[in-house]
């Protein structure tokens, strides 16, 4: 007897229900441990009021642009285990930038960082933005292999973390 289960028309195998469980609980892992960061005891800025103030409010704009990049990724039928999407998203922050998600997810964590005045944490800013490029520049791989012309023609069109500036 064989138990199959399907997700939006995708078959559920134990080795996509490993692949997703190592991969939450690895990312859950780190998020802990960078929200965690700036609470260990280390220097910290004495600014007043102008670092927590800043760094709140880039968290704030950073959260925001996470949830709404979320809400368009939720929005859309991924193809097989490899976890793009079936087709390119074009809407929402997709409109402007490639990568929404990881832009609010550095400035989440960079305003976090900053609202407690934490040094050491201010210091592993530039470390996770660069280990999120790498990361973005390996995602840009499977996108262009998976969709193609299409993907090609967005990344054309639409900048990696920043707007492009469009023609007149």
């Amino acid at each position: 007897m064989s138990l199959r289960t399907q997700v939006r028309g995708n078959p559920v195998t134990i080795r996509l229900v490993a692949i997703v469980t190592g991969s939450v609980i690895r990312r859950g892992l780190v998020f802990f441990i960078l929200i965690c960061a700036p609470l260990f005891r280390q220097p910290r800025l004495e600014t007043g009021l102008l670092l927590p103030v800043t760094g709140s409010v880039v968290g704030i704009l950073g959260a925001s642009l996470v949830l709404v990049a979320t809400r368009e990724l939720s929005q859309t039928d991924f193809s097989g285990t490899s976890g793009v999407p079936a087709r390119v998203i074009i809407t929402g922050p997709y409109r402007f930038v490639r990568h929404p998600a990881t832009i609010g997810f550095l400035a989440t964590y960079g305003g976090w960082c900053l609202a407690w005045e934490a040094l050491y944490a201010i210091y592993s800013v530039p470390a996770l933005a660069l280990i999120l490029v790498l990361e973005t520049f390996w995602e840009e791989k499977n996108l262009v292999r998976e969709l193609g012309q299409q993907y090609l023609d967005y990344r054309e069109k639409v900048g990696m973390f920043f707007p492009k500036r469009r023609q007149m």
